[in-house]
Formats: C-alpha cells, sequence, structure tokens
C-alpha cells in the first residue's frame, strides 16, 4: 500500500512558503535574533546601571564643588539636582537645554 500525498490538496500559501523556505524560515530566524537582542540587552543592564550610577556621582560632585559650570554647558542646578537623586535604574532624563533649542543667551 502506498501513500500519496496530494499537493493540490494544500493551501496556496503554505505550499510556497515550504517549497521556497522563505516565509516560515525567515519568522524563525526573526524570532531567534530577537531572543538574542533581548539576551544580550539583558547581560548588559548591570554596565548600563554602573554608568548611570557613575554619571549621578560626578553631577552630584559637579553641583557641590562647580554649579556655575553646569549653567555654562545649559543644565540648570533644579534639573540637576533632581538627576542626581534618582535610582540607578531609572533612566537619565537630564538633557542640556541648548540641544533642546532653548537658548535665551
Amino acid at each position: 500500500m502506498r501513500l500519496q500525498l496530494d499537493i493540490k490538496a494544500i493551501p496556496s500559501g503554505s505550499r510556497a512558503d515550504w517549497s521556497s523556505g522563505g516565509g516560515i524560515v525567515r519568522e524563525h530566524r526573526a524570532r531567534v535574533a530577537a531572543s538574542l537582542r533581548n539576551a544580550l540587552a539583558f547581560l548588559a543592564l548591570p554596565w548600563l546601571w554602573r554608568q548611570r550610577a557613575a554619571f549621578r556621582a560626578e553631577l552630584l560632585a559637579d553641583l557641590r564643588e562647580r554649579p556655575d559650570f553646569l549653567e555654562d554647558i545649559g543644565i540648570g542646578v533644579h534639573e540637576a539636582q533632581v538627576e542626581a537623586v534618582r535610582f540607578f535604574w531609572e533612566p537619565t532624563w537630564l538633557t542640556s537645554s541648548r540641544a533642546r533649542g532653548d537658548c535665551s543667551r
């Protein structure tokens, strides 16, 4: 007894995906790439947190020693104080007012 597969009974979209190997393989590769990106991002978190903590420590030192330098580069004292007391896992929101285009000088 011999089994026969009727190719015409398979919907055309799935037949094209399997015969060319395009759609299903591309979807699988995209899922694998996304999971790798997520794993790498997860492994990079401690480095990112360390960078934020170091930045905020330097900002706090600048606030104590020379707040006028922060004004020179367009960072307000209040903005710097708010950024300096944030936790290391919180993203950095501080931007120069000159970078935002708020230059009034």
